[in-house]
């Protein structure tokens, strides 16, 4: 994963345990990423945690949901 171009596209699936940034699988860094769930929850999950290779600090990708006045109408 190149960072330095920024995200593009973002693939998650908590369930497959697939992270892809930018169409690249994520798998030489730490990431600990939150989705929005029910009632204001947030859903968490650590990828590439178990990987002894990995060392350093964690980054973290936090995806939010906000309503607007259009989320309303059909």
């Amino acid at each position: 994963m190149n960072s330095s171009d920024g995200i593009r596209s973002l693939e998650i699936d908590f369930d497959k345990e697939i992270l892809k940034i930018n169409g690249q699988e994520v798998k030489e860094r730490t990431v600990i990423v939150s989705l929005p769930g029910p009632e204001g929850y947030k859903y968490k999950k650590a990828f590439n945690m178990n990987n002894e290779r990995i060392s350093g600090s964690r980054e973290v990708i936090d995806v939010c949901y906000y309503r607007t006045a259009n989320d309303s109408k059909p």
